[in-house]
């Protein structure tokens, strides 16, 4: 019934790291850019990254949880199946012994 979920971890942010394929200046500008990240965001992205990750590994231990139950449901969703379609067969064998005994009643009345 449920579809083959991926058990796995979430995968952990990390910031970006910059850089430049712009011939001989790349790595300059990519120092510059990381430079002013370090200044201007980096405190606040790492401080976001942090809880995402920890929202991330909180909602996985949930899907994981809540995917261990829908495998016992399933579980007795077959027995339940099981159970009834014994049932159904016991109900249709009583149905098929009360038609025989009632014809055979009834035709032992006619015979008296």
């Amino acid at each position: 019934m449920s579809e083959q979920i991926n058990k796995s971890a979430p995968p952990v942010l990390e910031e970006y790291r910059f850089q430049s394929q712009v011939p001989v200046l790349g790595p300059v500008i990519a120092w510059l850019r990381n430079a002013a990240y370090s200044i201007s965001a980096r405190w606040g992205v790492q401080h976001v990254i942090a809880q995402q990750n920890h929202v991330n590994a909180q909602q996985s231990q949930i899907n994981a949880q809540l995917l261990e139950r829908i495998q016992e449901l399933e579980a007795r969703l077959i027995d339940q199946d099981r159970d009834l379609a014994h049932l159904a067969r016991t109900t249709a064998e009583i149905d098929l012994r009360q038609r025989y005994s009632m014809k055979s009643q009834a035709q032992s009345e006619r015979a008296d």
